[in-house]
């Protein structure tokens, strides 16, 4: 799962998209580095997957965010 993770990540990329990901977990640490935007859990992710995170949430509750295109 994480190479897949990974390997949809690049795919976007490639296609010229910006590529957010969010995560928790050391699976998650290619795909966090790979995209433009990493986040990362902070209570519940792990130490790696903070590491290589853009941004670390102190809480971790997402609420669902609307995604906009601009165009």
């Amino acid at each position: 799962m994480p190479m897949q993770k990974l390997s949809l990540v690049q795919a976007l990329k490639v296609k010229g998209e910006i590529v957010t990901v969010t995560g928790d977990g050391i699976n998650d640490v290619p795909a966090l580095q790979c995209a433009d935007i990493g986040i990362a859990m902070g209570e519940r992710g792990t130490r790696s997957a903070r590491e290589v995170a853009s941004i670390v949430l102190l809480q971790d509750i997402v609420n669902p965010i609307k995604m906009i295109q601009i165009s």
